[in-house]
């Protein structure tokens, strides 16, 4: 079922979508775990919030960049088509293949 609903591509945005989200989990993790919560207490809560606030940031801009790349077909932008014919392309003269000659042991 999942199959006619879900394309290849489609499952694979969300495969990028999950790891780009436990990067952040992981970041955060790491601040609060790796440091311990000694090192938060000691970092101030200006401090905190404005490390929470960069790594919004990101999540806000990641998020920005991926519904530009979502966009529709019909915000595409595409150059105009050429109107003077292609030059003619000579056919390159076909090389008869070397023959290779083999000595075998016996």
């Amino acid at each position: 079922i999942m199959h006619d609903e879900m394309g290849i591509d489609d499952v694979l945005d969300l495969m990028d979508d999950i790891r780009d989200q436990d990067e952040v989990e992981n970041r955060i993790n790491e601040i609060l775990g790796q440091e311990g919560v000694s090192a938060v207490v000691e970092m101030g809560e200006e401090d905190l919030l404005a490390e929470l606030e960069l790594l919004e940031e990101e999540v806000r801009l990641e998020g920005e960049k991926q519904n530009v790349s979502d966009g529709n077909e019909e915000d595409l932008v595409l150059p105009e088509q050429p109107t003077a014919p292609l030059p003619d392309v000579k056919k390159p003269a076909k090389l008869e293949p070397a023959i290779a000659k083999v000595a075998v042991a016996s």
